[in-house]
């Protein structure tokens, strides 16, 4: 995880402490914070930005979609390699983009661009190659074809690529790395146990630097074990994905594992998010099986989306200052919402049209971007918005 960028009734918990394993509260049952949230009157007004779909957006107030960048009205495309084809994965506070471009040979290679600057990142003797993350150092995580017909990850720093060594091969479309500012990597692998018939090979997560060495974190309970960030306490968070009951939710700190709680899907709705305070946003199930926006703190689960007329809601990101994003689905459908220190705020769509909006990533300034629409015009483009949730820095 670098700069942000922007994520028990129903649970079903562990209640016993093995094998490195921890629980929440006493008994096995979870610790909830006693307080119910509450639904703010008013809602915020979006800003129409120049930019379909936005994914991430960062301390500067830069927003990245797929193909481009927006900043204070202005937008920049971002070339490839080759003059076209790009996919951007991770944008950092300096500006730096990482992602996966063609090149002129025809094969795809990982780039670092920044300010109109495009930088082949090269590969490890392979054809291909991708960046997936880049931290504040520009420093860059990704995976490459290697010489001798294999994969693996690699961390490019100041233009020399080191490979990351892994317990395990390595299958580069089903990839998925993090890079912290301490320059440790977390990231995905197959291991080499038999998988179930008609399943894949179960994955698994390592981290790594260049001091430590390697930790394999190895069995996490389930068939796979999927990764979804890592702080800058090297904290990670994940899924454990059993072939026999809902995937799980955990946080890894230091060899032990806590079990947050259940999920109704996998992947989840929304996403899973870890700051460096060591909070975690989650989508997880209420009491009547909903799927319910929840955040973790030390033992204590608090529930985001206990609200009059809400039935069902998603955990997105949360930022330093432990300002939540996601949405919620209330009387007026399908919003974004932003929760502040116990206080759920929704954001409006963008028009009278739309009748459904979506929030996607929020920075530590309570920007937070997104999209609007009209559900029933499937042939009319979203609309890219940015909510500025707080006063004091808008």
């Amino acid at each position: 995880m670098c700069e942000r960028s922007r994520k028990g009734v129903g649970f079903v918990l562990t209640a016993t402490m093995v094998a490195g394993v921890g629980v929440l509260g006493a008994n096995g049952q979870p610790a909830y914070a006693g307080e119910r949230g509450t639904l703010a009157h008013r809602s915020i007004a979006p800003v129409r930005i120049s930019l379909g779909w936005p994914q991430q957006v960062n301390n500067r107030g830069q927003v990245l979609s797929l193909l481009a960048l927006w900043q204070r009205g202005v937008l920049t495309e971002i070339d490839g390699l080759d003059g076209s084809s790009v996919i951007t994965r991770d944008i950092n506070g300096r500006g730096q983009v990482v992602g996966q471009s063609g090149t002129p040979s025809g094969d795809l290679h990982g780039f670092v661009w920044q300010g109109g600057v495009m930088t082949d990142l090269g590969t490890l003797g392979g054809a291909n190659s991708a960046a997936l993350g880049i931290n504040e150092r520009g420093e860059v995580v990704g995976v490459s074809n290697t010489a001798d017909g294999a994969n693996s990850y690699f961390v490019w720093r100041r233009g020399v690529m080191t490979r990351v060594p892994t317990p395990g091969p390595v299958d580069m479309g089903y990839s998925t790395a993090r890079i912290n500012n301490r320059g440790q990597v977390a990231a995905t692998y197959n291991s080499d146990e038999p998988p179930p018939p008609g399943a894949m090979p179960p994955l698994r997560i390592l981290l790594w630097d260049d001091r430590s060495g390697l930790t394999d974190l190895g069995d996490l309970g389930g068939h796979d074990a999927r990764l979804y960030d890592l702080n800058d306490l090297g904290q990670i968070v994940g899924t454990d994905n059993p072939v026999d009951r809902n995937a799980s939710v955990f946080f890894w700190d230091r060899g032990v594992r806590t079990l947050l709680g259940e999920m109704n899907s996998s992947p989840p709705l929304g996403s899973i998010d870890v700051n460096n305070r060591g909070q975690v946003v989650f989508t997880g199930i209420s009491a009547n099986r909903a799927d319910r926006a929840y955040l973790w703190h030390r033992g204590v689960l608090t529930d985001l989306g206990d609200l009059p007329g809400v039935h069902s809601s998603t955990a997105a990101a949360i930022n330093e200052r432990g300002d939540v994003t996601g949405n919620l689905v209330g009387p007026s459908g399908l919003r974004g919402y932003v929760w502040r220190r116990g206080v759920v705020t929704q954001l409006d769509v963008f028009g009278a049209n739309d009748n459904t909006g979506h929030a996607t990533g929020m920075n530590d300034d309570g920007m937070v971007v997104g999209i609007s629409f009209d559900a029933e015009e499937l042939g009319v483009p979203a609309k890219g918005l940015v909510w500025y949730t707080d006063r004091r820095r808008s």
